[in-house]
């Protein structure tokens, strides 16, 4: 008996659907708990996320959400992204190693510099000194300097630089 051409395809696709629904490997149902006479306990249900918890939940004492990425600036005074409003600083000398980054953010006089370090909670205000043409901004051990964009120095050490 002849088969018609035109079946062949059906019954191809026929053999293929079969052979698909084919468990590979057997089903071996669970082991069954052993027996215990206590009685179960009760589930307590699932404590409620505080709000603080969740993302962009979070805020500081300024307002300012971190995981939203805003960080409170003193020489602004407001939040803001500091990656998106400051000036990046990138290592240079034995700090180059690393690959973290610093920002640096001025008041509209430039009589504060605010610097980002990171790691760092916060951020660092250095004041303005010296003339008009040969100023720079200093708190303790860190100095910066306008050269060639900024240069910040940490105990006479450049660390970071940046336009």
């Amino acid at each position: 008996m002849k088969t018609p051409l035109r079946l062949l395809p059906a019954l191809g696709l026929l053999l293929l659907l079969a052979a698909c629904n084919k468990p590979s490997d057997p089903v071996v149902p669970p082991a069954p708990a052993p027996e215990t006479t206590a009685a179960p306990a009760a589930v307590a249900p699932a404590p409620a996320v505080p709000v603080e918890g969740m993302a962009g939940g979070d805020q500081d004492a300024h307002g300012c959400k971190a995981s939203a990425g805003y960080s409170w600036s003193q020489v602004r005074e407001k939040c803001l992204r500091i990656f998106e409003d400051g000036i990046l600083l990138n290592p240079v000398g034995g700090n180059a190693e690393g690959s973290l980054v610093a920002y640096l953010l001025f008041d509209t006089a430039q009589a504060r510099a605010e610097i980002f370090l990171p790691g760092g909670k916060g951020s660092l205000v250095l004041l303005r000194q010296g003339e008009e043409g040969s100023h720079s901004w200093e708190a303790g051990a860190l100095k910066l300097l306008p050269w060639k964009g900024y240069v910040l120095q940490q105990d006479g050490q450049a660390i970071y630089a940046g336009e």
